[in-house]
């Protein structure tokens, strides 16, 4: 097993910039240790194109405070091209429209932790798209075009609505049974086409 740190958390790049990120990924590498060098979104292309020479697995970070931010694709478009040829994780990334795109090594996400704690699950109900809704007894997500999908996806996964809108440990085992179907049908996705262009 081999162990990789992290490059610098992208809370500390509006204190460091990005020269200091880096600082701090050569201070890391000097010591020994295995590091995935982070390249932050919005940084200059040159730090993605330095990881990529430095390490065989380099990550992406600064996503998650952007995860709704439209342009965010065209941010990691920017950068994939110097990426591409690396192992690659994407901190804090659940969007399926990017993944679908770039098609990571490793992804981390704690989204589908707060969905829950907030009385939301997952649905893969509108596929591509992976979204969240509120199954708490006063929720006003649901028209009656949302509902029967939606439970006949909770059967599926073993789920009742009435466990799901009371016991939130209920919502974390069936969000993580979700994005393990969304992992199943992005790979799958990857084993069509290789075969298509072999």
């Amino acid at each position: 097993m081999k162990l990789y740190f992290a490059g610098a958390d992208a809370s500390l790049v509006p204190l460091l910039r990005e020269e200091g990120v880096r600082r701090v990924l050569m201070t890391t590498l000097d010591a020994g240790l295995t590091v995935a060098p982070t390249w932050h979104v919005g940084s200059p292309l040159r730090f993605a194109e330095e990881y990529a020479r430095l390490s065989s697995y380099v990550a992406v970070g600064g996503l998650a405070a952007r995860a709704k931010d439209p342009h965010l694709w065209r941010e990691i478009h920017r950068a994939w091209p110097a990426l591409a040829h690396r192992r690659v994780h994407l901190f804090g990334v659940g969007a399926t429209r990017i993944l679908r795109k770039v098609r990571p090594c490793s992804i981390d996400m704690t989204g589908w932790l707060f969905a829950a704690n907030h009385g939301e699950v997952y649905t893969l109900t509108r596929w591509p798209h992976l979204r969240n809704l509120d199954v708490s007894p006063t929720s006003s997500d649901f028209s009656h075009a949302t509902v029967a999908p939606l439970l006949a996806e909770m059967r599926h996964f073993g789920s009742t609505w009435t466990e799901l809108s009371t016991d939130v440990f209920a919502r974390y085992r069936y969000n993580v049974r979700v994005l393990l179907e969304v992992e199943r049908r992005l790979n799958a996705r990857e084993v069509a086409q290789c075969s298509e262009t072999t």
